[in-house]
């Protein structure tokens, strides 16, 4: 998706709704259910404040939460596909789709975040796309993180 659009958007008017975020499976991990907590907290001020500065905050929580969890599945599950000459590899293919959707979510959101800032330090963010950061994250815990969530527990215990 590209930048949300010309400056002015959001804000007054008609509000586009943003559904409440739906409750996220535990993904048995006590450290990464308490990030994805952080997560929710800073997606609710965002969605209060419809700030370029509380997308920020989103933004950085949502960094740190997506490297330490991509260090864990590394060291933990995906040690040995580092590096996979010719064939099919499941666990090559969940490392590659899971870290590039985290990729596309981060450049969503600094995208809207330069489109904010060209647009001065009042910018709303659009509703629209608030709700759509919202989805991003269901979306991406009940596609991704759901499917590791046995796996790196037995490996951390």
């Amino acid at each position: 998706m590209s930048p949300s659009g010309a400056c002015g958007e959001g804000g007054g008017g008609e509000k586009a709704a943003v559904a409440p975020l739906a409750k996220l499976a535990s993904v048995k991990v006590k450290e990464l259910d308490d990030e994805h907590v952080a997560c929710a907290e800073a997606l609710a001020l965002l969605e209060q404040e419809e700030s370029v500065g509380a997308l920020g905050s989103v933004l950085s929580i949502f960094e740190k939460h997506f490297q330490h969890e991509e260090k864990l599945l590394d060291t933990h599950l995906y040690a040995d596909v580092a590096v996979q000459a010719g064939g099919f590899n499941a666990d090559v293919s969940m490392r590659k789709s899971h870290f590039a959707d985290h990729s596309r979510i981060l450049n969503e959101i600094r995208q809207e975040i330069s489109r904010g800032q060209r647009c001065g330090p009042t910018a709303a963010v659009p509703r629209k796309f608030i709700d759509r950061v919202f989805r991003n994250f269901e979306q991406h815990a009940d596609r991704y993180d759901g499917n590791y969530a046995d796996r790196l527990q037995a490996a951390l215990a």
